[in-house]
């Protein structure tokens, strides 16, 4: 994609850029992609990376549905587990950290370029997708509706997690403050 200065990056590499840019810690995630594109299982990587057991869960469930799973298993996580909530989810944090383009120029632009391209592009064409192969088939939307509860279990996970580190990070920065 098209970065924020007219680079093209893989929304991976944007993602990292994002992260630097905010201060967040990116060893745990560049060394378990590092691992796997070296060869090493997943699983293994996830052993060696003190990566977070919902994280782990989240990546896990998305690995194997897109290489194990039915088209519409395949079609239904990915829609309803990303495409069809990151538009609402990034909106949501945008509007409620009041950051502004200023303040974090990569991240915002990370962000709203997620928003516009589910909302308008990635989105629509799964949801098309997801009704051609489901069309009167009941079969096709039982299996649907099983990927999309699933993803959307394992999404919240994630983000629970994600969550409950961030305030667990802010304990500690206040205890040590105070001492």
């Amino acid at each position: 994609d098209e970065s924020r200065d007219g680079r093209y990056l893989s929304h991976y590499e944007m993602y990292l850029e994002s992260m630097h840019e905010i201060g967040a810690e990116t060893s745990t995630v560049s060394q378990f992609v590092s691992a796997v594109a070296s060869g090493t299982a997943p699983e293994e990587a996830f052993k060696n990376g003190g990566i977070h057991p919902a994280i782990q869960q989240f990546v896990t469930q998305t690995l194997e549905t897109a290489q194990y799973g039915q088209l519409v298993e395949v079609l239904g996580n990915f829609f309803f587990g990303r495409e069809d909530i990151i538009p609402r989810m990034f909106q949501s944090l945008l509007d409620s950290w009041h950051l502004t383009p200023e303040q974090a120029p990569v991240f915002i632009y990370y962000l709203e370029r997620h928003i516009e391209l589910d909302s308008d592009e990635h989105g629509p064409t799964a949801l098309n997708m997801l009704q051609t192969f489901t069309d009167g088939e009941d079969g096709a939307l039982v299996q649907l509706e099983k990927a999309a509860e699933a993803a959307i279990k394992s999404r919240l996970m994630f983000w629970d997690a994600l969550a409950d580190e961030i305030t667990h990070q802010q304990q500690a920065s206040l205890l040590n403050e105070a001492s």
